[in-house]
């Protein structure tokens, strides 16, 4: 046998002695079985007219009010302003040489409260989208309790309903749709109903309040 033979002889069994090594346990035991996978129990949830519902509660609403109501004088204010600039200007006669300035302030008044209308749209919207999120997080903490003392491992947010579809606009229609990602699944495994009593949500009076995204 040449030396190549042997050396590629030895190799393999040295190879195979190491592989018969590894299959080992190092305990001299068999490894435990893998254990068995968790059930897997799926239910459903409409988040949106949940959460629809959990801003529309005193606690949200009121506190979304006054924070608007703020806004809202300070443009009363204005809009006031300029409607006494505008009678002055229509009782002037266009040769009054006061008539140039009163229009100058008159102007100057339109274009300072388009720019607190801005600031005003951005500011309640921040404001509602910080109440979004902690609704939310409401929202969330109680679904994953409930789900959890029913038994359920996985919650879809999922609106199944096809009879609210909006049929107003594409751009409307493709929210309502994307809002159902989830086509089919048994009425039973809802919680939606669950959560809102947990959450202590009052009876809707208007199915059609919650038919939009």
């Amino acid at each position: 046998m040449s030396s190549i033979t042997r050396s590629l002889t030895g190799g393999a069994i040295v190879a195979a002695a190491l592989v018969v090594v590894g299959l080992r346990p190092a305990t001299g035991t068999l490894p435990p079985a893998p254990a068995a996978p968790a059930e897997v129990r799926i239910a459903t949830v409409d988040t949106l007219s949940l959460l629809e519902r959990l801003m529309e509660t005193d606690a949200y609403r009121l506190e979304r009010e006054q924070h608007t109501a703020t806004w809202n004088d300070q443009l009363r204010s204005m809009s006031e302003s300029i409607q006494q600039l505008e009678a002055r200007l229509m009782a002037m006669s266009p040769q009054d040489p006061a008539a140039q300035e009163v229009y100058g302030q008159y102007q100057s008044q339109q274009h300072a409260i388009q720019e607190m209308q801005q600031r005003a749209y951005s500011d309640v919207d921040e404001f509602s989208a910080r109440q979004l999120a902690d609704g939310y997080r409401k929202l969330h903490e109680a679904c994953n309790r409930v789900a959890a003392e029913r038994g359920y491992s996985h919650v879809v947010s999922t609106r199944l309903a096809i009879d609210e579809l909006r049929e107003v606009g594409t751009n409307i229609l493709l929210q309502e749709v994307m809002i159902r990602p989830l086509l089919r699944a048994p009425a039973g495994d809802d919680l939606t109903d669950a959560i809102a009593t947990a959450l202590q949500l009052p009876d809707r009076t208007d199915e059609g309040d919650d038919d939009g995204p």
